[in-house]
């Protein structure tokens, strides 16, 4: 597309600007395809054009700032309508003055990038954060069973485990540009259902620690409880071994208390809620507390 063809286009609607940062390689019969960037751009905020014929100024919604990008280098137009406008429709359309709402169209890429926003600016930190805690073995399968990629060569570097965890954050970053959530996001959305749930300021750690506290106490209670009544079942059937074992568990579910203080010691919300008392498997979700 031509610099004043895009140019009248920008002023109406986000594209995508996708250029080449890896051509497309066959080699053994095998297709592997092209290596993209892409640039979600609309008309300059704060700058204005350039007169340059082969150099253009746009915003740049994930950066958020102006940028001047080369029309030299190989790229192409793309935008996805997404049955949000007539299936007649076509980029060149907006550039004139006959043309649909984009309204829509234009707001489904605002809250993608804001989708992607908080997955790089929230959710990887968590997760590094996570990565960081774990054995060299354990990212090794998260790198299997999340992002198909075989980590274990690594295994015998000196620096195994920072190569790994730049591995899983390209991954990380390679997804959330498809759109695509990660497991640590999941747990942080159940974290937020849990935390509402809990009626408790994600702000307030005392408070976040506190109610969760009360939940893990309610499903001992009931559990101990549960455990009463299997333990007058054992006594009708004289069975001295099945007294004996319930009464192991009852003395651990008591001592229970003692064995949960290290949530003092936790400062995020999500830490606090994430954690739950081995003995007490499964962990409720947030619909069940």
């Amino acid at each position: 597309m031509e610099k004043e063809l895009l140019t009248k286009v920008l002023d109406k609607i986000v594209v995508e600007y996708v250029t080449t940062v890896k051509p497309a390689v066959i080699a053994d019969d095998e297709i592997i395809p092209p290596v993209e960037s892409v640039r979600y751009i609309r008309a300059p905020k704060d700058s204005s054009q350039t007169d340059e014929p082969l150099r253009i100024v746009a915003y740049d919604l994930l950066r958020e700032k102006d940028v001047e990008l080369d029309m030299n280098d190989e790229f192409y137009i793309r935008a996805c309508f997404n049955g949000l406008l007539p299936n007649t429709t076509t980029i060149n359309d907006f550039a004139t003055d006959e043309h649909p709402d984009p309204t829509k169209y234009n707001q489904q890429y605002i809250d993608k990038l804001d989708e992607y926003k908080y997955r790089v600016n929230t959710v990887l930190r968590v997760a590094k954060n996570e990565w960081e805690s774990l054995h060299v073995y354990d990212l090794i399968e998260i790198a299997q069973s999340e992002y198909n990629y075989d980590a274990e060569p690594f295994v015998d570097d000196d620096d195994c485990k920072e190569k790994i965890i730049g591995i899983l954050e390209e991954k990380f970053i390679e997804h959330a540009q498809k759109g695509r959530a990660s497991m640590v996001e999941f747990k942080l959305k159940e974290s937020r259902n849990v935390i509402e749930k809990l009626g408790a300021d994600p702000s307030d750690i005392d408070s976040v620690r506190s109610k969760w506290l009360d939940v893990i106490r309610r499903y001992r209670d009931d559990a101990l409880t549960a455990l009463d009544e299997e333990e007058e079942i054992a006594k009708a059937d004289n069975d001295e071994q099945g007294i004996e074992e319930i009464e192991v568990i009852k003395n651990m579910l008591r001592d229970l208390p003692k064995e949960i203080k290290h949530l003092e010691h936790l400062n995020s919300p999500n830490d606090v809620v994430d954690f739950w008392p081995a003995i007490l498997l499964p962990k409720p979700n947030h619909s069940d507390i």
